[in-house]
């Protein structure tokens, strides 16, 4: 098992705070004579900004301005709506942009508690939509680079974190699209399987997904839990979408007695497939993530989540803490652009740099 250390806060400043990042800190707006920022610009590949559409115009870097001089320039810009359309100077977050994409429609409700009268919409945290327009993104760039190649021309990405969540959604829309019907909360149920969700273990707060996904798979599990009528009388998906209250109770009450490990166990050796539903900390306890070297060890002592891929070598690369502001920009503007310290400190006492 890796050890974490339980300060939430020092875990997530590392994990989603640009690990492996190197920053430089350049005040745009006081230049002086030399003008770091725009230099390191001309020598990039990519640019990338998640701001609203005003900041980048505001401050002269918009893709024109920037392409003037480097044609080959790639950019992109990651904004709540979008660069065009009425939503285009919203300032948005992704917990926002979840809810104005219809996503926690489909996640249900969250009951009152004695903090909250009535229900209210169910979120995600961390928001989704900062993973979804951040692979969306990715890709637009590698086709960008991809395009450069072949034509020698710079691109420019307008890029909708709200239309990157909407790839999400093409089930719950086909579906709306075939019948006309608007399924509302799903849940953990699918419009396509049945039975599909996820069921109490014994334990504290231990849950197990279960999915049958067809008729072979649907008998099995009737037989392991010992109701073998219900695949008699059940014997189609779409008698048991019907009936899924039923079948859930069945499930529920072969699944209650047994811990989580023991279900997943009998249910794979079926066919069955099955899977426990983790928290954080019995992820960091799950062997095949160990066995593979996910948590790597960004500083002594203190872990981060490794990149998602091994290379031929089984590495997955050198991960490093989260840098502190500035912290590499002495090191970037010499290396990049060849500034000597003279000119370095002098751009410091100005307070271009920090």
């Amino acid at each position: 098992m890796t050890t974490f250390d339980r300060a939430f806060k020092s875990f997530h400043e590392v994990r989603v705070g640009a690990s492996n990042d190197h920053k430089v800190c350049v005040a745009s707006r006081l230049a002086g004579g030399s003008d770091p920022l725009h230099c390191i610009i001309d020598s990039s590949d990519v640019v990338v900004e998640n701001f609203s559409a005003r900041v980048m115009r505001s401050l002269g870097l918009d893709y024109a301005s920037l392409s003037s001089n480097h044609p080959g320039l790639i950019m992109l810009s990651m904004s709540g709506l979008g660069r065009s359309g009425p939503g285009s100077d919203f300032v948005a977050y992704g917990s926002l942009l979840q809810a104005y994409g219809g996503w926690l429609s489909e996640l249900g409700m969250v009951l009152p508690n004695d903090s909250i009268v009535g229900e209210r919409p169910r979120g995600i945290r961390p928001a989704w939509t900062d993973q979804s327009a951040g692979a969306a993104g990715a890709l637009g760039i590698l086709a960008s680079l991809n395009h450069r190649g072949r034509h020698g021309s710079g691109v420019y990405l307008d890029l909708s974190m709200l239309e990157s969540l909407m790839l999400s959604q093409a089930v719950g829309l086909a579906d709306l699209a075939d019948s006309s019907v608007d399924f509302g909360s799903r849940l953990n149920t699918s419009s396509r399987v049945a039975p599909h969700g996820c069921y109490q273990c014994t334990g504290d707060d231990e849950w197990v997904a279960i999915a049958a996904y067809d008729e072979v798979q649907w008998q099995a599990l009737a037989h392991v839990i010992g109701r073998d009528d219900l695949s008699k009388e059940l014997t189609d998906h779409t008698a048991r979408q019907r009936s899924l209250a039923l079948v859930d109770e069945a499930i529920t009450a072969w699944t209650k007695p047994q811990s989580a490990d023991q279900i997943v166990d009998r249910l794979i050796r079926i066919g069955v497939p099955c899977a426990r539903s983790h928290s954080l900390w019995s992820l960091l306890e799950e062997p095949g993530f160990a066995s593979r070297g996910l948590f790597a060890e960004a500083a002594p002592g203190f872990h981060v989540i490794g990149l998602p891929w091994r290379d031929a070598q089984l590495a997955r690369g050198q991960m490093a803490m989260a840098p502190e502001v500035g912290e590499h920009t002495v090191e970037v503007l010499g290396e990049v652009l060849n500034l000597d310290t003279e000119e370095v400190a002098r751009l410091a006492k100005l307070g271009v740099l920090e």
